[in-house]
């Protein structure tokens, strides 16, 4: 059975039988409990679609709890479970209202409830407050000292040559957001593999396989030339790593 609208939308309804596998087998342990906050402004209308699928995936995949923010903050009660439902919420989810980030963390922030990872998908058009006058910056930097010191994961859909509005603010506030970059015009949902690959580096569990890993190979001198894993006295980073494209290093501030 299609989902309402997957019909105007071919490539949508191409992908649910390959989807629908590969979300069942998709692990990224992002630090738990994680929240999604994804934009549904009226900027947002040429890739509300692609961020709608993204936000409701990752929510699943982490088991996280979903909202969506325009002027105010609207909550998701029933996180999407299969490609089917997400591709629902993602065709008959509609732009409204004006970019208020902060509205989605501000319940977090009153209910002093501890997330220790947002991840925000957004294309970083903040122009509005929340209810109670705050900015996404000013907010998040409210939540980490009074309520839990919890980590950043973006996801901009920005023009070409962009550096956002909400990332760069955060930098000078002295976050380090970790940020993969889509193109707002025309949002490839093919990056969502090498995404979520980053995002399953990130985790401790990932960066001590990688250690004993590279433990081994150091001693049976098997690493030569520039083609080496991170040394054992190296921070995993994404520099350390071969990427496949220069796309998917992008992915990555600093790549």
């Amino acid at each position: 059975m299609k989902a309402k609208g997957t019909e105007q939308v071919p490539f949508m309804a191409a992908l649910m039988d390959q989807a629908e596998k590969g979300l069942k087998n998709i692990s990224v342990s992002l630090k738990a409990p994680v929240a999604v906050l994804g934009d549904r402004s009226p900027s947002m209308s040429v890739a509300i679609r692609t961020s709608t699928i993204i936000a409701s995936l990752v929510a699943n995949i982490t088991q996280a709890k979903l909202s969506f923010f325009a002027s105010e903050n609207y909550d998701i009660e029933e996180v999407p479970k299969t490609v089917e439902e997400v591709l629902k919420l993602a065709t008959t989810l509609q732009t409204t209202g004006a970019t208020a980030p902060a509205a989605s963390l501000l319940p977090y922030y009153e209910r002093k409830e501890v997330v220790q990872t947002f991840v925000v998908v957004t294309d970083e058009v903040e122009n509005t407050v929340d209810k109670k006058g705050n900015l996404f910056g000013a907010l998040f930097e409210k939540y980490h000292k009074e309520v839990h010191p919890a980590d950043l994961v973006f996801v901009s859909f920005l023009s070409q040559n962009s550096d956002g509005r909400m990332v760069p603010e955060l930098e000078r506030k002295g976050f380090s957001p970790l940020r993969f970059k889509f193109d707002s015009a025309r949002p490839d949902l093919t990056k969502l593999d090498a995404m979520l690959a980053v995002l399953s580096l990130e985790t401790e569990e990932f960066k001590a396989e990688v250690k004993r890993g590279t433990d081994q190979l150091a001693a049976e001198k098997l690493m030569c030339n520039n083609e080496r894993a991170p040394s054992v006295n190296e921070e995993l980073t994404v520099e350390n790593l071969s990427l496949d494209s220069p796309e998917e290093r992008n992915l990555y501030p600093g790549a």
